[in-house]
């Protein structure tokens, strides 16, 4: 029985007041001891018991492990007018258990402080909340699985086995065996990292990893490890998410091999380029000396007094002086590129994807206004080399624009048919310092630049790669602000 005179202390209105505002939550006042003083009809009916049996009771009674110390150093962290919330479950007559919520307030009365505990049976609401679980867990768009310490499996959506191409059963008996294809399934289970995370070191653990699955397809995934843990802090189980990024790994080796044929182009025209350069420029000396000797030898030859061998000197060094510049002509056919691997295509969306691209690989961000004719035709050329000359134009364009620290830099780019109706005409203006005057009829030859330390080979390749597609490349000069580079490409034949 509760200590005599201590519901007295209770002022019955108040007490009325309390239990029927708790209404329809159960309540129950305690003291610090444990020991029920009060309780309502819905804390009776909840427990099983009669409003006699209940004040028979303690707290520890009514609750599941309840560490009578422990919930009274909790309670005397309550302060007046304040209230706990704590989760747990209660017993009832019966001894079965249900799940609660609970909060807990004080009540102070004649130097005796009393505990007042509102409680709902969360059954209902704890139902509700698994099932809401299981629905998002089921439906994610992400492979979800729980995973024991001991490596067996808790459970996993179907996103999971499809990702790894098996079913629910084959995942167990994989996560539990051994040998090489269990290895794969596991391959979060890294001695270190499971470590770290088991020990509270880290709290997740990434890693995309390669896997074929049983049918033979290559995927590639990315899987995040973390640890659920018990209240107490202990590890509970692994939780593991994982996301099929094969769409995304093929695509980066897409955009690395493009990349790839993009740098051998350009080493390519580079080679092209700077051997025409040297070429030109040994070319005329070879003829001058080729030239010269031919009149030599024709003098000679009118001439008496010149021994044989004098005249067999000169005419060599006049076959030689043919023959080097023979050699210097077969080696740029060798190296002139030809676009042989011309294709229909859409210029309008190649000017997009190359935006794009530049975007991403220079890792600089750039404003684009676009103008382009929606009604183009396709053109007749080689994407790859006609990608190369916008990039080029565009790389030129924003380091001019960095150079003489435009703010926002930002470029116009059209397309439209050109003045020849048989060819796609394309400009791209930039809003840069522009080119000087001195250098705008130079532009185009090989070594000669508008950036300070540049090859001079960009705008000579590029021009080279137009030529190739039958279309031409060239500045307007008259235009402003910044530089306007045009070019053209053959439009394809529509019959």
């Amino acid at each position: 029985m509760p200590p005599a005179g201590l519901l007295d202390a209770l002022d019955k209105d108040e007490l009325r007041s309390l239990f029927d505002a708790a209404i329809p939550d159960a309540l129950i006042v305690h003291d610090h001891s444990g020991r029920l003083v009060a309780a309502n009809q819905e804390a009776c009916r909840c427990l099983g018991y009669d409003p006699d049996e209940i004040l028979q009771l303690s707290v520890a009674d009514i609750g599941r492990e309840v560490d009578l110390p422990g919930a009274q150093s909790v309670w005397t962290k309550v302060e007046p007018g304040s209230r706990i919330a704590l989760q747990g479950q209660h017993r009832r007559k019966d001894g079965s258990l249900f799940p609660v919520d609970v909060h807990i307030g004080v009540l102070d009365r004649q130097d005796q402080r009393l505990y007042v505990a509102v409680f709902r049976d969360a059954t209902e609401a704890l139902r509700e909340s698994e099932a809401r679980f299981r629905a998002t867990f089921e439906q994610a768009a992400v492979g979800l699985a729980h995973v024991g310490l001991d490596r067996r499996l808790l459970r996993a959506n179907n996103k999971f086995c499809e990702i790894l191409g098996v079913s629910r059963d084959e995942l167990r008996n994989l996560l539990s065996g051994e040998g090489e294809a269990a290895l794969a399934h596991r391959s979060w289970h890294e001695p270190e990292f499971e470590a770290a995370l088991l020990a509270g070191k880290r709290a997740s653990v990434s890693a995309e990893r390669q896997h074929r699955t049983p049918d033979g397809r290559s995927i590639w995934f990315n899987v995040t490890v973390s640890v659920a843990r018990n209240d107490d802090g202990s590890p509970y189980y692994f939780i593991v998410v994982m996301e099929d990024i094969t769409h995304r790994k093929n695509l980066e080796e897409k955009s690395e091999e493009h990349g790839r044929q993009m740098d051998a182009l350009m080493k390519e025209q580079l080679i092209a380029q700077t051997a025409a350069a040297l070429a030109h420029e040994l070319n005329q000396p070879l003829e001058a000396i080729a030239a010269y000797s031919e009149v030599a030898l024709r003098a000679m030859q009118a001439e008496s007094g010149w021994s044989e061998q004098m005249q067999r000197a000169v005419l060599g060094c006049n076959l030689q002086a043919q023959r080097a510049g023979q050699v210097l002509h077969d080696l740029i056919g060798q190296l002139r590129t030809e676009s042989n691997d011309k294709q229909f295509f859409d210029l309008n969306a190649l000017v997009r994807d190359v935006i794009d691209r530049v975007r991403t690989r220079e890792s600089l961000n750039f404003q684009v206004g676009l103008n382009l004719d929606p009604a183009l035709p396709h053109v007749l050329g080689n994407p790859l080399q006609i990608e190369k000359v916008l990039h080029n134009l565009l790389r030129n364009g924003l380091d001019a624009m960095l150079a003489a620290s435009v703010p926002e830099p930002s470029f116009t780019i059209s397309s439209h048919r050109g003045a020849d109706p048989l060819m796609a005409e394309v400009s791209v203006q930039d809003k840069g310092p522009g080119i000087p005057p001195e250098l705008a009829h130079v532009l185009f030859r090989p070594f000669r630049s508008a950036k300070k330390g540049g090859l001079g080979l960009g705008l000579s390749i590029s021009r080279s790669l137009i030529h190739a597609q039958g279309g031409q490349l060239w500045l307007e000069r008259e235009a402003s602000p910044g530089a306007t580079f045009r070019f053209t490409v053959p439009i394809a034949d529509e019959h």
